[in-house]
């Protein structure tokens, strides 16, 4: 196989996210990024189902998005890692996060991060396996966008490196041994 390096040119950037869909998530910030990307080949597959869905698809509608951004509603748990694998890189920039489960999802399939610096999510995402913007920073989001699109290299080094912090800090033998360590203190 090609080592990350050797890979072809991506063509297109697929950028994948998965939530529920709801304001706080911050989705609506991730098409206005869009808007302003138009001229570069990245798509958006959003992955999920909530009561801010018909404001999103309306919102990517006046933003001229319809043909970059694909709605694919909801998908159960052991569906996906499938998802996972079509993309390049995983976002999500909401506005308020605990621990955020979909960013370990995606960490445990090898994508690297775009991710807003609120709640737990820096606990999970550093500069070795993804990029953190500031909740609502258009421009930021844009620039990290396109800072991984336009570096396989570092795609592919911040992909091993979430694949392997999920290995190496949350695998359920490294929890199960974290919770007996708090309950012997």
């Amino acid at each position: 196989t090609k080592s990350q390096s050797e890979k072809p040119l991506i063509i297109c950037f697929n950028l994948i996210c998965v939530s529920r869909l709801v304001e706080r998530k911050g989705i609506d910030d991730i098409l206005s990024a869009m808007a302003g990307l138009q001229s570069e080949n990245i798509k958006l597959s959003i992955i999920g189902s909530g009561s801010y869905e018909n404001m999103l698809k309306r919102r990517c509608r006046e933003l001229s998005l319809s043909s970059k951004v694909e709605f694919k509603g909801f998908c159960p748990r052991d569906k996906l890692p499938a998802l996972y694998a079509q993309g390049d890189a995983f976002i999500l920039t909401s506005r308020s996060e605990a621990f955020g489960n979909v960013f370990a999802e995606a960490m445990s399939c090898g994508l690297p991060i775009i991710g807003a610096d609120v709640g737990g999510i820096p606990d999970l995402i550093t500069e070795k396996n993804g990029l953190l913007v500031e909740p609502g920073d258009i421009e930021a989001i844009k620039r990290a966008i396109l800072k991984l699109k336009h570096s396989k290299r570092l795609c592919g080094q911040m992909g091993q490196a979430s694949r392997e912090k999920i290995e190496r800090n949350y695998r359920w033998p490294k929890i199960a041994e974290k919770f007996l360590d708090l309950y012997a203190s």
